[in-house]
């Protein structure tokens, strides 16, 4: 019986920046099989295995890069000047969903990966747990809990 060939999808771009260092390469391509990367080069030589379903995305004016990481955010931030103490006062209900909020604008922004440095009780611990069940987008959340600060903050 032949191995089963796993669903690919072809992304195409004016450039791509690796990330190591180099200059960017012009007219790029990334194959990957799943969630896998399987190849990067010149969209010429990235072509996947003969007789694969493949999902093809072309954007021919546009860069190709890494995963960006923020590694200071508070998820539970409302973004309108709010001090940290104002926010505490807010249900951590209302904090999970703002969190839920900026994760998901953080990961659509291209950043794949947040550092939260702190967050009131458990609310960007159940926001990680409502992304594994799928409920709500976000980003790899790397989370620290609770802050720990003198009285009356940093």
């Amino acid at each position: 019986m032949a191995a089963q060939i796993g669903e690919f999808k072809l992304i195409k771009a004016a450039r791509l920046i690796d990330g190591n260092g180099g200059p960017p390469l012009e007219r790029a391509a990334v194959l990957l099989e799943g969630e896998e990367i399987r190849a990067v080069g010149p969209k010429e030589s990235v072509v996947p295995p003969e007789g694969a379903s493949v999902q093809e995305f072309s954007y021919e004016n546009k860069t190709i890069l890494p995963g960006l990481v923020d590694c200071h955010v508070h998820l539970i931030g409302t973004g309108d000047g709010r001090s940290g103490d104002d926010l505490t006062l807010l249900p951590d209900e209302v904090l999970t969903l703002q969190a839920a909020r900026n994760a998901r604008a953080h990961l659509y922004s291209g950043v794949t990966t947040v550092r939260d440095c702190g967050a009131k009780n458990k609310t960007t611990l159940l926001l990680r747990m409502a992304m594994e069940m799928g409920i709500t987008p976000g980003p790899r959340l790397i989370l620290s809990g609770r802050p720990m600060a003198i009285i009356g903050g940093h």
